[in-house]
């Protein structure tokens, strides 16, 4: 990958950071998340980057279909586009305007994935299971 990027121009503006204790600033801070994932039931990756206003493309799956019907900053693509067409599509919405911490997590809010519906809905089910 190191080498793609200098062979591309692009080694002073990657970092491949490995894994860290507290990514949160480092998605904050990112201009577009990509998950090109094969299986996923509610990617809680893509949800973090949503509430914090980090644009997201990733595969069209049942659980990031259902965030992008709350999130409209989560796009989606087939698996079966190739490359180029991500590549194509993560440089226009690494170009749009990103929504403002505010306006993310204002949005978040309104979503059943917010911590107290969430919490919420969770207990309504197991309240009915346990009647």
């Amino acid at each position: 990958v190191r080498r793609a990027a200098a062979d591309a121009g692009l080694a002073d503006r990657i970092s491949l950071i490995g894994e860290v204790s507290e990514p949160m600033p480092l998605m904050a801070s990112a201009h577009l998340m990509v998950l090109p994932s094969l299986w996923e039931g509610l990617p809680c990756a893509a949800l973090e980057a949503c509430a914090l206003g980090t644009p997201v493309l990733a595969s069209d799956l049942p659980g990031t279909r259902e965030l992008a019907r709350h999130f409209p900053h989560l796009h989606l693509m087939s698996l079966h586009e190739d490359d180029e067409a991500w590549a194509s599509e993560a440089e226009r919405l690494i170009n749009l305007r990103v929504p403002a911490l505010a306006d993310a997590a204002e949005r978040l809010a309104g979503t059943p994935f917010a911590f107290d519906r969430s919490c919420e809905a969770h207990y309504e089910v197991w309240s009915r299971l346990h009647a």
